[in-house]
């Protein structure tokens, strides 16, 4: 069972770095997309685009349910880890952000929004924290 639990606290920061790359492959279209058209490298980069950004839902979902099981399995096993309940409480909050706004607002942009694309940085960080936590300390 710990095996698992870790596997899927693995599962869980690879689906949400690949959730996370919705935005930053967008920005390098955006900025460099003429570049890239002119390029061979042109079919293979909008490949990706599309798969990421049509998945990019179902990532996010898969990175909130797997970060769920690996924090109920932990708590089981291990009892409260406070940098893993931060974590897992970002990771939640990211999504019920995205659910919000793909439900209610439509593609609006808004301060959900702003909030949305700031928590990733902030899960990493906390990703980080909490693995440096758990090896360390």
């Amino acid at each position: 069972m710990r095996e698992f639990s870790n596997l899927m606290g693995s599962l869980t920061a690879i689906l949400f770095t690949i959730a996370f790359l919705n935005r930053p492959i967008k920005v390098i279209n955006r900025r460099y997309g003429k570049q890239i058209a002119k390029t061979s490298f042109k079919a293979s980069f909008q490949t990706l685009m599309r798969f990421l950004v049509k998945n990019h839902k179902l990532f996010g979902a898969l990175a909130g349910a797997s970060a769920l099981i690996h924090g109920l399995m932990k708590f089981s096993l291990n009892g409260f880890v406070a940098s893993g309940f931060l974590t897992l409480s970002l990771i939640m909050l990211q999504g019920v952000l995205g659910g919000y706004g793909f439900r209610k607002m439509k593609g609006k942009a808004g301060v959900w929004l702003k909030i949305h694309r700031l928590i990733p940085y902030l899960v990493f960080l906390s990703i980080f924290n909490h693995v440096v936590v758990k090896l360390f300390w």
